[in-house]
């Protein structure tokens, strides 16, 4: 899986976390607040996680302002707004159980990639060893005819 294609299935695993706790639809044009809260979290959270505004806003369909001022409003309202509040804590640690889950599950694949390319060096050095002695033979035989042929053209000088 590339970059880009990661990045399309955090948004959307987000998406999905946020429209689910607020009753929401984070891409509709609606301005209800419960649309609106939603997609202040849903910025929120992918600022902290290094998402442009830019991005943001193309994906939520946007201006990249719309998102600069969520980011500016939510402090507030985290602060006097329980509820909110609440869903937003909400939102963070599932968000953050599927990370750690992602990351969870990409380690797994690489140790069973390391695993394999151990096996691999393993087979390699095998090969190695092989060829190493092959090596070693082919020049003992090559030595060998070597002076072979030199006693065989002394053999034949003194013939003539």
């Amino acid at each position: 899986m590339n970059k880009t294609q990661n990045k399309q299935e955090i948004l959307k695993k987000l998406e999905k976390i946020v429209n689910n706790t607020f009753d929401a639809n984070i891409l509709g044009k609606s301005r209800k607040r419960e649309n609106v809260d939603a997609r202040k979290v849903f910025c929120d959270i992918l600022k902290a996680e290094g998402f442009t505004s830019t991005a943001l806003g193309e994906y939520l369909k946007k201006d990249h302002s719309s998102v600069v001022h969520y980011a500016k409003d939510i402090e507030f309202i985290l602060t006097y707004d329980e509820v909110f509040s609440k869903k937003y804590n909400k939102c963070l640690e599932e968000f953050k159980r599927y990370l750690d889950h992602e990351l969870y599950s990409n380690e797994k694949d690489l140790i069973e990639k390391i695993i394999h390319l151990e096996k691999d060096i393993i087979n390699l050095k095998k090969n190695l060893s092989e060829v190493t002695r092959e090596k070693d033979f082919f020049k003992q035989e090559s030595q060998r005819l070597y002076k072979e042929s030199k006693r065989y053209n002394t053999k034949n000088n003194n013939i003539y």
